[in-house]
């Protein structure tokens, strides 16, 4: 038992490593508001509460992975101390099921947070914003806003009544209308003329 419970470990550790030093997706591609995602779980809006879905959520690979990794290290660290066979594999089970769990209502609780975030993209008119990528007449850019301590990053366009053609990386543009989760922006009074 003590080779799976190595294997367990070894695997699931590089693999949450993975997911921590690079190997995270974005989920925001509709709205542009990024958080850690795994490709393998469902999309936001399928979290609707249905026992399939959530039943299908709760086996996502992220969650997969942290039970190995906590099976494993509860397997290995309890066999290296003498504990009995039974004994052990029931800890590692139970540990394992444990740290899947709180990853899974981890990652629901965030869903949660970034659906809120999502209504209030409505309310950016009068934000200030900085500029992530650049924005000109005719093509699209990206800016990231602050509200309330949290960062949104959203798609951006120049207003028609904006002076300025183009904003560049780095700039503050102040946010004066949303269209269909896309900000158009011009520039700030007294900056950036």
């Amino acid at each position: 038992m003590l080779e799976i419970y190595l294997m367990c470990l070894l695997a699931g550790s590089i693999l949450i490593g993975f997911t921590l030093f690079g190997g995270h997706h974005d989920i925001g591609h509709d709205t542009d508001i990024h958080i850690p995602h795994d490709d393998i779980d469902l999309p936001a809006h399928a979290h609707t509460g249905s026992g399939f879905s959530e039943v299908a959520q709760w086996f996502s690979l992220r969650n997969l992975i942290f039970f190995a990794a906590f099976f494993g290290l509860t397997g290995a660290t309890l066999t290296w101390l003498g504990f009995s066979t039974s004994l052990t594999l029931t800890m590692a089970v139970v540990l394992g099921f444990f740290s899947a769990g709180l990853m899974y209502n981890s990652m629901k609780y965030l869903t949660k947070s970034q659906s809120g975030a999502e209504l209030h993209t409505q309310s950016l008119k009068g934000f200030t914003a900085r500029v992530l990528v650049d924005i000109s007449r005719g093509q699209k850019g990206k800016i990231s806003v602050d509200v309330n301590g949290r960062v949104l990053q959203i798609p951006a366009k120049v207003s028609e009544v904006a002076v300025r053609n183009d904003f560049h990386y780095g700039e503050n543009v102040l946010i004066v209308e949303m269209e269909d989760g896309m900000a158009l922006v011009i520039e700030r009074d007294g900056e950036n003329l």
